[in-house]
């Protein structure tokens, strides 16, 4: 056979899935014809030629020439001359060949009809031979994904459920009853028998997710919901799935998919979020208990400082009142970190002209730069940037932290703050605080919650390291970017980035307003509710600073007695107190009947979001965190006289 024909030939017998054979009953069965086609469909022309001898028995698997055999030993048996037999799958031996990956073992099976006559020679076979290679390949590969998927179900215990919209059956596995406690009576379960094991806050909301999908709104269905146990507990489960059959009209006919028991993770959440609770509780009680007595030291210390001290007194109590602030800053710290890992830190966006914020965030550090010679120099655009909308607190906390540290730093040179806005689709505003400081040697430490460069960084300049990475978790909080570029004796620029809106100024104030004066505090009727005695003592002499009198109560009970025997203007309440706390008082008072209630103003520790929305909800008129400036008090009295 020359090599062209070869080609043509094999191409040919590939082309066609059948192959014909005519072979002797002979030892090794020798092929008379269909050799060639049997051969290129194994892919094992090449070598042989018209008048090779093919052996059948040489080209047929253990197995398959084991069946040939018996079928052919059993026609040997019988009287009959002739006889047709449809053998089934039989299965070539394995070949192997260069995949170009290495050399690879293949089967090629056949359906094989086999007609068998006796001769006077001795008996002829005729067979007709189709390829079923690829059915049994794309059978196999079935059967393995079938047993794969079977495996994970297993594995996984998930539970599979099919719904037959058409008969309102849902047929379930074994592990879809075992998720509720029970054992698999029936593989069968109605949908109004699913429906009353679903729980009744959730039935509405399922059905409605249900219902989109079949609908056509969703690509999938997909439902966190609780199912009743078996136990009467409650079974958090997770449950998905597809149409899988609609009709010619697009009516959803079967819904198939999975329920996943989610329990034991709801249960790690839970006892999560009652940690985080029980943190942040813990965290808010402790500011409280902190800042009552800081405020009687901070109170103090604001009187001492106005009683004629000499030099050296008026220094060791601008230091120890230093030192209070300082140790407030830290309590505010650590509560707003705690806020932002429990996700209860909210962002307050409201118009604010940057030029001036920027200037008093800078204000707050001149005084200490100045004492260490260090020159503060902030820069702006020529025509200034104007209002913008954003949280400027958040803001204000972010840059403030980036000064004092620049300050902090520097003990020589320079300090400069610069300000511009960033053009684009989304404006942004961008600072960047540059020193001529130590300088960073490893920047990747400073961005961590009680991380600081190296020790020696605390023990020669202080600080627990927050500043920094609240800040940079306050500018991811309002959606923006920051990053630091330094080097050991270059200095550091820290800059960050964050989203603003253009606002237009508030509405300038009535003429008549701004014209007149501040309400007058002389005469004032103020009664004060404090059960520390230590917080009594500093308010008198608030009092005394500013010419007013007040009375005094020890608790809510007492204050709600006062304010029933007399009228006040002005009631400055602390929020926890014993026998009485003061939401109750306030609750109390303002519902009392007869004359006009009087102001309340929060006077706390308390700086929790929660009780400032249990004031704002009850009617208090404002609120002076403990410790306060007496500036903050006697604004905080002008407000709720006016």
């Amino acid at each position: 056979m020359s090599p062209a024909f070869q080609d043509l030939s094999s191409s040919l017998v590939r082309s066609s899935p059948l192959v014909a054979l005519v072979w002797r009953e002979e030892p090794g069965r020798p092929i008379e014809s269909g050799a060639i086609e049997l051969l290129a469909r194994m892919g094992r022309v090449d070598g042989f030629t018209d008048g090779a001898r093919v052996l059948l028995d040489d080209l047929l698997d253990p197995a398959s020439l084991d069946r040939l055999d018996r079928v052919l030993g059993a026609e040997r048996a019988s009287h009959e001359n002739e006889g047709i037999v449809h053998m089934g799958r039989v299965a070539c031996a394995e070949v192997s060949g260069d995949d170009g990956w290495g050399f690879a073992a293949a089967q090629v099976w056949f359906e094989m009809t086999l007609e068998w006559r006796r001769t006077l020679s001795g008996t002829v076979c005729h067979a007709i031979a189709i390829d079923v290679t690829d059915t049994v390949a794309l059978e196999e590969d079935r059967a393995t994904r079938t047993s794969q998927l079977q495996m994970l179900i297993e594995n996984t215990r998930a539970g599979i459920w099919d719904w037959d919209r058409r008969t309102g059956i849902v047929t379930v596995n074994r592990h879809w009853w075992e998720a509720l406690g029970e054992p698999a009576v029936s593989p069968h379960i109605s949908f109004d028998q699913w429906k009353r094991r679903v729980h009744p806050d959730d039935i509405d909301r399922t059905l409605h997710e249900i219902q989109d999908h079949v609908e056509g709104s969703t690509p999938h269905y997909r439902s966190e919901h609780r199912l009743r146990h078996q136990c009467g507990s409650w079974v958090h489960v997770i449950d998905r799935g597809v149409v899988v059959e609609r009709d010619a009209s697009g009516y959803a006919l079967r819904v198939s998919g999975m329920l996943t028991d989610i329990t034991r993770q709801k249960e790690s959440e839970l006892r999560a979020r009652s940690a985080a609770s029980a943190k942040s509780l813990f965290l808010a009680t402790m500011s409280h208990e902190i800042r009552t007595p800081l405020h009687g030291v901070l109170g103090m210390l604001q009187l001492l400082a106005d009683t004629g001290l000499d030099e050296e007194q008026s220094e060791a109590v601008r230091i120890a009142a230093g030192s209070g602030e300082h140790l407030l800053a830290l309590i505010n710290d650590v509560l707003e970190l705690s806020k932002i890992e429990a996700g209860e830190l909210l962002v307050d966006p409201r118009a604010f002209h940057v030029d001036p914020w920027l200037d008093d965030v800078v204000g707050l550090f001149r005084a200490r730069a100045d004492q260490k010679g260090v020159e503060v120099v902030v820069e702006l655009p020529e025509d200034g940037i104007g209002w913008m909308r954003s949280d400027d607190h958040r803001l204000r906390q972010i840059a403030s932290n980036l000064v004092s540290n620049a300050v902090k730093f520097t003990d020589d040179g320079t300090v400069r703050v610069e300000a511009a806005l960033v053009e684009g689709d989304e404006p942004r505003l961008r600072v960047s605080v540059a020193d001529t400081g130590k300088g960073i040697e490893d920047t990747s430490r400073i961005w961590t919650s009680f991380a600081q460069e190296n020790a020696s960084v605390g023990r020669e300049h202080g600080g627990t390291g927050l500043g920094l990475a609240l800040s940079k978790q306050l500018v991811e909080l309002l959606g923006g970017t920051i990053g630091v570029e330094s080097a050991p004796g270059e200095g550091s620029t820290f800059t960050f980035e964050v989203p603003v809106e253009r606002a237009v100024a508030p509405a300038a104030p009535d003429p008549v307003e701004e014209d007149s004066e501040a309400p007058p505090l002389e005469g004032l009727r103020i009664l004060v509710a404090e059960d520390n005695a230590v917080n009594r003592r500093v308010a008198k002499g608030v009092f005394k600073k500013l010419g007013l009198e007040a009375d005094y109560a020890e608790d809510g009970v007492e204050a709600v007695e006062r304010c029933a025997e007399q009228r006040y203007d002005v009631v400055l309440m602390d929020l926890h107190m014993p026998n009485l706390d003061g939401f109750g008082a306030a609750e109390a008072i303002l519902g009392a009947e007869g004359a006009e209630p009087p102001c309340i103003v929060a006077l706390s520790a308390d700086i929790t979001d929660e009780a400032r929305a249990r004031c704002d909800e009850i009617g208090f008129k404002g609120w002076v965190t403990k410790p306060f400036q007496i500036a903050e008090l006697t604004a905080a009295l002008r407000r709720a006289v006016a």
